[in-house]
């Protein structure tokens, strides 16, 4: 499975029909607009999620909070919606791409997880950015409270 970090910018203004069927995980700070990605073409599923870029304390993690919102951690439910929709899709798809406002903790922390629980490759993940280690977590601890 090829896994891909983006920030917003680049996925919104990327086109990624590579023709290699994938999927999108795009995530907004809680009071930020949602990424401007639906699905078509290759793309052929899209998951939005909102939670601010923290630990599970609610302590900011990267970059500081520059809106001065409480910061609102990925929760369990959210957790198990990234988890169900990866389920629907993993089989389908070569590539999943997640996206955050930089591209740089949130969605590597997301795709860090998947990679862990999966056993794909997180090498490029750790290289070129530093994954939320919250959003890693929850996906792990929610995924062995399926087994």
């Amino acid at each position: 499975m090829r896994l891909v970090a983006l920030s917003r910018r680049v996925i919104e203004s990327t086109d990624i029909q590579s023709g290699e069927r994938c999927v999108a995980i795009c995530i907004a700070y809680p009071t930020g607009r949602l990424h401007k990605v639906q699905p078509y073409g290759s793309l052929l599923a899209v998951h939005h999620a909102r939670f601010s870029d923290c630990d599970g304390e609610g302590k900011w993690t990267f970059p500081e909070n520059k809106d001065g919102d409480a910061a609102m951690p990925m929760t369990r439910g959210q957790a198990i919606d990234v988890l169900d929709f990866i389920e629907r899709w993993r089989g389908e798809v070569g590539t999943i791409y997640a996206a955050c406002y930089g591209g740089v903790s949130r969605s590597r922390g997301i795709l860090a997880g998947l990679a862990a629980i999966y056993g794909w490759d997180d090498t490029e993940l750790y290289a070129r950015g530093q994954p939320n280690a919250w959003c890693k977590t929850l996906l792990l601890r929610e995924w062995r409270n399926r087994a």
